[in-house]
């Protein structure tokens, strides 16, 4: 069973050790940081941000990714920021389910579309979206969090 919960600061220990496994360092391009170093960033950034929501993603009761959304202070179009599976709990449905909620989620806020963007050598993101019924919008020049320059794809789906 897949259930989201809302992060809390209890989680932070989980959000480090998933966002520096070597994996999801790789296909996010994320940059590697500490636990206190995500910490600060929860609570000067995203506790009580209104434009965001952060959820723990649980196979069966036991936190196997991350799933982050902006744009929500917005009125059109809410963003899927960030989704991370456990690499060993991947290729089991539970990124086709985040999108899923993402969707819902954004829906029950009134949102028409959603949308993500994603670099171009990651082939699981790209493969998972148009599985999804995602269309590609724009290609072009992106910064990733480790401040690298890269080529990516915004994708886009409309949501009525």
């Amino acid at each position: 069973m897949i259930d989201f919960c809302k992060m809390e600061e209890k989680d932070i220990s989980f959000l480090t050790g998933l966002l520096n496994e070597k994996d999801i360092i790789a296909s996010l391009h994320n940059a590697v940081k500490n636990y206190e170093e995500w910490l600060e960033t929860y609570n000067k950034y995203w506790k009580n941000n209104s434009d965001e929501s952060h959820f723990i993603i649980c196979f069966d009761g036991i936190p196997v990714g991350w799933l982050r959304l902006n744009g929500l202070s917005n009125t059109e179009t809410a963003w899927i920021a960030m989704l991370a599976v456990s690499p060993e709990q991947q290729n089991k449905g539970i990124g086709h389910c985040a999108v899923a909620f993402s969707e819902e989620y954004a829906k029950s806020k009134g949102f028409t579309k959603i949308g993500i963007h994603t670099t171009d050598e990651n082939f699981i993101a790209q493969k998972l979206y148009r599985k999804c019924g995602y269309s590609i919008v724009e290609y072009g020049k992106c910064t990733t969090g480790d401040g690298a320059n890269r080529m990516g794809y915004s994708y886009m789906k409309n949501l009525i």
